[in-house]
């Protein structure tokens, strides 16, 4: 027996998306928060899509699926910001070298 939302488009990619973070996690050293954040929202994108879907008015379908939006910018967000942090450490470690300085090895993201 199959559900509605796993005929969605959307839900298939967005359970893959939450395998995705979990590997993304792994290489997140030292920041149990952004690693329990980006968790717990990517966990929230295929929860409330798959609840939406079963309401039966568009108001109440829309509203989860707005939810499940929110959920995935805020993983836009939390990616970013390694993302930033990983390039702020590139850039300190080439200041380093340039200035015949040890750069200290990256404790927060590979």
């Amino acid at each position: 027996m199959t559900f509605g939302h796993e005929k969605l488009d959307v839900y298939r990619i967005s359970i893959e998306y939450v395998g995705w973070v979990y590997n993304f996690c792994e290489n997140l050293k030292g920041h149990r928060n952004a690693k329990d954040q980006i968790l717990r929202a990517s966990q929230s994108i295929p929860l409330n899509i798959a609840e939406g879907n079963g309401k039966a008015t568009a108001g109440d379908r829309r509203r989860y699926f707005e939810i499940a939006r929110g959920s995935a910018m805020e993983c836009c967000a939390v990616q970013d910001r390694s993302l930033i942090q990983s390039t702020y450490h590139s850039f300190i470690c080439l200041w380093s070298f340039s200035s015949g300085r040890e750069c200290k090895s990256q404790s927060s993201v590979r």
